[in-house]
């Protein structure tokens, strides 16, 4: 079972260990969360072997290597109506902006804070559309982050990692506290799932 590990992961704060991380472009931005976005949708309505989902998933994963040449996974978060790409903000123009927006509503609609996504010597295209297909279906589930964690586990699909925003603790009102948002990591093994403070966030 692939443990349910607490962390401080506030957008955009990213560990990448010794490796010093390199902004993405907004152009390599845009065109690894616009073939996700675009996946979301063709893998919902056509077949694995259409044209569009072998040319959509093909852009998705070149553009996941590119990213992770120069960090540790490609990691999304959404902060406060905003779109983050490994610590960084990503700037959208006017004419991208309603699919960044459905992008972001997607996620949340299944209590997705985060996720991150590496690239692995075996990672296929059925491992892209498994992924993507499990994603679609959570929309409908309850509890969908950890619903996810569990088919994900059974489906061996190591290279995600979900972040799943928590219902904050009630706060005594005379205690003079603000609301702590928190947030939990799922993907290692063996420990139980607890809520930590998230920090402010570097804007650009």
């Amino acid at each position: 079972m692939t443990e349910i590990n607490s962390q401080i992961s506030n957008p955009p704060s990213d560990e990448s260990g010794d490796r010093k991380v390199i902004k993405t472009s907004d152009s390599l931005a845009h065109q690894f969360l616009m073939a996700m976005s675009r996946l979301f949708q063709l893998i919902r309505i056509h077949l694995p072997n259409n044209r569009l989902v072998i040319d959509s998933i093909q852009e998705f994963r070149q553009s996941l290597r590119e990213i992770c040449l120069n960090a540790d996974g490609a990691n999304v978060r959404i902060y406060r109506g905003r779109i983050y790409l490994n610590q960084e903000k990503v700037n959208f123009s006017a004419t991208m902006m309603a699919a960044a927006t459905k992008l972001m509503e997607y996620l949340q609609s299944r209590e997705i804070q985060g996720i991150r996504m590496y690239e692995k010597p075996e990672l296929t295209n059925d491992d892209v559309i498994s992924v993507i297909a499990l994603l679609n279906q959570a929309g409908s589930v309850k509890d969908p982050v950890a619903w996810l964690q569990v088919e994900l586990d059974k489906a061996n699909q190591t290279w995600v990692e979900l972040q799943a925003e928590q219902v904050n603790q009630a706060i005594p009102e005379d205690s003079g506290l603000a609301s702590i948002n928190s947030v939990a990591t799922y993907g290692d093994e063996n420990a139980a799932a607890t809520a930590v403070p998230l920090p402010t966030p570097r804007e650009i």
